[in-house]
């Protein structure tokens, strides 16, 4: 490209040349100046401060994504809705009453008031005279209290304090809390089902007797409630911290419960060979080359080949057990040679053990031997009486053959001549 350059570009040494010598260059001061003069320009426009024009370097700055609010709403040109003022009437009402309301006039003229279906009422049991008669008197309520009662209950929907605001105790009659209203209502309704639908179902009849109300647990609770609502601040405060306190107990009990239960599961668990493979150092190793060869017997230890459970265990649990077919009688042996039940070696050396266990095989061995005493014994008498009746009834048979015989026969005739 130099060279390019150098063929296009007049030469300005040449004689014919109108070329101007060139431009020195720049000073520093002006090139700052108009440095500083830049970066006070697009500080402005972007409005950041010198520090974070300075980070940015010669990074462009972001393109600002900025939104343009709509200045004017959007109003849409529909045609407006036409409004009638319009009378209505509600289903939910038995006057009749005819009232005005501003209504569509897309709207149905004859369509029902759009609120009466939630006037929901309760359906109340009604009573006649026969029936009060037979199974709703009561000594402490008479016939008028109990129709108010029921009237309240239909007029207010079950709204049982409202109810008892409206009551109006009877002078001749103890006076009525809103508890002894709610009983009252339960069990009328309860007789009135009963009389009327005889349920033959006892599961059914069971669920109909259960529709009970308790009004002295229904005061107890009242009670409790008062007792905590007029507690001190003092008395809450006591509250929490004993609370925390019985928390933190069962946190406790909790964990020792199974730090015992991982003690155990390691006492019954026994020592994993596995763990101690690789315990064999060189350092052990040579110890033992150092030391002097044991006795490979040793005294007093019993070396026995039956299979054994890992880990520590009690002598005595080792003990078989009887059946339980030959416990009973196991144990009336044992109390005939004078030795009691509960006489079981706990604790036992290896001696009481294997005596223990010889005598228990011996009285298994004596149940045993009386069994098939007993039997043969049994089979002897059966056989024995077989054999008796087969011997009386050859017996027979023969005097039976010999009064038959053509002898005796001559003998008859003889004698009847």
């Amino acid at each position: 490209m130099n060279g390019v350059h150098d063929m296009l570009a007049p030469d300005p040494n040449s004689a014919g040349s109108d070329a101007q010598p060139p431009a020195p260059p720049p000073s520093s001061e002006s090139s700052n100046g108009k440095r500083r003069k830049a970066e006070r320009d697009l500080q402005q426009e972007l409005g950041v401060s010198s520090e974070v024009l300075h980070l940015m370097g010669d990074i462009p700055p972001p393109i600002l994504v900025t939104s343009r609010p709509a200045l004017k709403p959007q109003i849409r040109h529909s045609r407006a809705m036409k409004w009638e003022w319009r009378p209505f009437t509600s289903s939910a009402r038995t006057d009749g009453l005819a009232l005005r309301h501003w209504a569509n006039a897309s709207e149905n003229d004859d369509a029902d008031y759009r609120f009466s279906s939630f006037n929901k009422q309760v359906d109340v049991v009604q009573y006649t005279d026969d029936e009060y008669e037979r199974g709703l008197g009561r000594p402490d309520w008479t016939r008028e209290e109990t129709d108010q009662l029921m009237a309240l209950c239909r007029q207010f929907d079950l709204r049982f304090p409202v109810i008892y605001d409206r009551w109006e105790n009877v002078p001749s009659q103890p006076v009525k809390d809103i508890e002894d209203l709610k009983e009252r209502y339960v069990e009328v309704s309860r007789n009135v089902l009963s009389m009327r639908n005889p349920l033959p179902d006892p599961s059914q009849k069971a669920a109909l007797a259960s529709l009970q109300f308790d009004k002295f647990k229904e005061r107890e609770r009242k009670r409790h409630l008062d007792l905590l609502f007029s507690r001190t601040q003092e008395e809450v405060d006591e509250e929490a911290r004993l609370h925390a306190e019985l928390l933190q107990h069962e946190e406790r009990h909790a964990k020792l419960a199974k730090d015992r239960q991982e003690v155990i599961s390691r006492f019954y668990k026994g020592l994993d060979p596995q763990e101690f493979a690789n315990y064999n150092t060189k350092r052990r190793m040579i110890r033992e080359a150092s030391m002097n060869q044991a006795p490979t017997i040793i005294e007093g230890v019993t070396v026995t080949t039956e299979k054994l459970t890992p880990g520590l265990f009690l002598r005595s649990s080792k003990l078989s057990s009887v059946k339980p077919a030959m416990q009973a009688k196991y144990l009336a042996v044992i109390q005939e040679l004078g030795i009691r039940p509960t006489d079981r070696p706990r604790m036992g050396t290896g001696a009481v053990s294997q005596r223990f266990e010889e005598l228990k095989a011996n009285v298994l061995q004596l149940l045993e031997l009386r069994k098939m005493a007993d039997k043969i014994e049994t089979d002897l008498r059966v056989h024995s009486h077989k054999r008796d009746l087969m011997v009386a009834g050859g017996v027979a048979a023969d005097a039976k053959r010999a009064a038959e015989s053509p002898a005796v026969e001559r003998d008859r005739k003889r004698v009847r001549r």
